[in-house]
């Protein structure tokens, strides 16, 4: 009988490694991408770079719309480890393993070793979990914080200790800190759980949500101060309907996409190019997914209100996305993630049913597969980092006070450019410096994104450079010295355009409504630019090196 004990406990510690060492593997391997790091991820480690704890928290307030968590671990974290790109993504796969961990005792918490091995695996070969893992951004972290509030929702329910308690209040604030909208989904789980155990509360429950809303009510105020940055109209995402199944695909299959943006009318292109490849790694995923799901919420009623929690946040993101410029993205929505994996493992748990048992094999098995072997594996992703722009520049001879304009953030390029140059950004000190956005500010901050456009047409279809676009350049080249240079470092995608393509695709309405604001401003002001200096510079070359395109002149 010992000895019956001992071995059982010998193989779960064995089964915890093997799937412990799973995780690790996939969030490690291709961790140190080959261009660097993308936007997103420059945008936060140009908040967590900063020297000072105090410099990291206003610097990071003053630019985005959540609260800088991330960004203040990070900064500690690269302080410790360096601010290299190996560095800083490992502290997101380091969070990433974490997170599996903590799958592990949210399935023990429910009282079962099967499903805590299964939520485990779950978490281990969820192809976003990964993704994000390998991601210099808070995403991952918001999924680390979501899977300790449920475990500790479920302590709650089960034991009610004082360490469950404050647990929940630490992994709440996690979760606020991170990411704004989570006041959203954490209102609902408290009014859900309440709901849930209104027969019979657990003890100092509301003492305990009384307690986060003493210390989350000062928040309030410092969100009122930022809400400015809500209305900022800067806002490059794409949104329809079918962004609900790029949500479902990203979440329950291995097969990503639309991971930087949705793509347009995502379902027409998923049936049209349908293949054996998507039945196998999303149909199939997708239908096992929702079975088990049916099955919980059918059968559990703790499933049935993780399920609720999750239905009800989404609709919050979907009527934000009808009544508002709100998108709905996949990683938006990655707080709901490690519950509806929970759903998905009680759904699961009777492994001596054969019908589930095989199931569930097949649905990790798929995932497992999708993993190991193919080339768009979620570790195995690329990102469109901004190294190969740099090196284009180093080829081309770039010096100090040489004049750098790029298509979006100004900032992008510190951490791999080591010259003193001038950078301007195609979209902020161009774009909305035209006359027409500076004449209509008002109206368009307070507008969605199809008024801006309409609003905006006019400046769209011009064929000469806006007014404030030639003093600006004037004034710049008149500054220039004999062979200094002005670069013009854009994606493929604006470079592409040509001024006729632009403006008939701008009279168009079906080619006009399928662009994002975002890329219409870029456009319109990347083709001033060439104009001018077509006309008044020197041309040196045209140099494309991946994903990216970089033009040269000099005086």
């Amino acid at each position: 009988m010992i000895k019956d004990i001992k071995s059982s406990k010998i193989l779960s510690i064995i089964g915890f490694c093997v799937i412990l060492l799973l995780a690790i593997v996939f969030r490690f391997a291709c961790i140190d991408k080959a261009d660097g790091l993308w936007y997103d991820e420059l945008t936060m480690y140009n908040e967590a770079v900063k020297p000072t704890f105090l410099q990291v928290l206003f610097f990071s307030l003053k630019d985005d719309v959540h609260f800088p968590l991330y960004q203040i671990f990070l900064h500690y974290w690269g302080n410790l480890f360096s601010f290299s790109d190996f560095a800083l993504r490992s502290f997101s796969a380091v969070i990433g393993v974490l997170t599996v961990i903590v799958g592990y005792f949210i399935g023990k918490t429910l009282n079962s070793k099967f499903l805590a091995f299964l939520l485990m695996t779950l978490f281990a070969l969820n192809s976003y979990l990964i993704y994000y893992s390998q991601e210099v951004k808070m995403y991952e972290l918001m999924a680390f914080f979501a899977s300790l509030n449920l475990l500790f929702l479920i302590r709650i329910d089960k034991f009610n200790t004082l360490k469950d308690r404050l647990g929940w209040i630490l992994s709440t604030l996690g979760l606020i800190f991170s990411y704004v909208i989570s006041f959203a989904y954490v209102g609902i789980q408290i009014v859900g759980f309440i709901i849930y155990r209104r027969k019979n509360l657990p003890n100092k429950f509301c003492p305990t949500v009384g307690a986060l809303l003493s210390i989350t009510a000062p928040l309030l105020g410092l969100f009122y101060i930022l809400k400015h940055n809500m209305k900022n109209f800067v806002n490059g995402m794409y949104s329809d309907w079918s962004s609900l199944f790029v949500a479902l695909q990203n979440f329950f299959t291995p097969k990503l996409v639309g991971i930087g943006n949705n793509p347009i009318h995502y379902v027409e292109q998923f049936v049209q190019h349908f293949s054996f490849s998507d039945f196998v790694f999303v149909v199939v995923p997708i239908v096992i997914a929702g079975y088990f799901i049916l099955k919980a919420i059918k059968e559990d009623k703790f499933a049935r209100l993780v399920f609720i929690i999750s239905v009800l946040f989404l609709m919050i993101e979907i009527l934000a996305f009808i009544f508002t410029d709100f998108k709905i993205l996949s990683r938006y929505l990655i707080i709901i993630l490690p519950n509806m994996l929970t759903v998905i493992a009680i759904g699961a748990k009777d492994y001596k049913n054969k019908l589930s048992l095989g199931l569930i094999s097949i649905f990790l098995l798929v995932n497992f597969a999708y993993l190991v072997y193919s080339p768009r594996a979620s570790y195995k992703l690329g990102r469109e980092g901004y190294l190969p722009i740099v090196k284009m520049m180093q080829e081309n001879n770039i010096q100090d006070n040489d004049i750098v304009f790029v298509w979006n953030r100004k900032e992008v390029l510190s951490k791999y450019l080591d010259k003193k140059v001038i950078t301007v950004s195609v979209l902020k000190d161009v774009a909305y410096k035209s006359e027409y956005v500076l004449a209509n500010q008002d109206k368009l901050n307070n507008s969605d994104t199809k008024a801006k456009k309409e609003m905006l047409k006019d400046y769209f279809s011009l064929k000469i450079p806006a007014e404030n676009t030639e003093i600006l350049m004037a004034f710049l080249i008149s500054q220039m010295q004999p062979e200094q240079k002005i670069m013009l470092a854009t994606n493929g995608y604006f470079d592409d355009f040509t001024a006729d393509n632009f403006y008939k695709r701008v009279e168009n309405k079906e080619t006009f409504d399928a662009f994002t604001f975002n890329n219409l401003m870029t456009a319109k002001a990347t083709l001033d630019l060439k104009y001018i200096c077509n006309h008044s510079l020197k041309y040196v070359g045209t140099y494309k090196k991946g994903f990216y395109v970089l033009q040269v002149w000099k005086k």
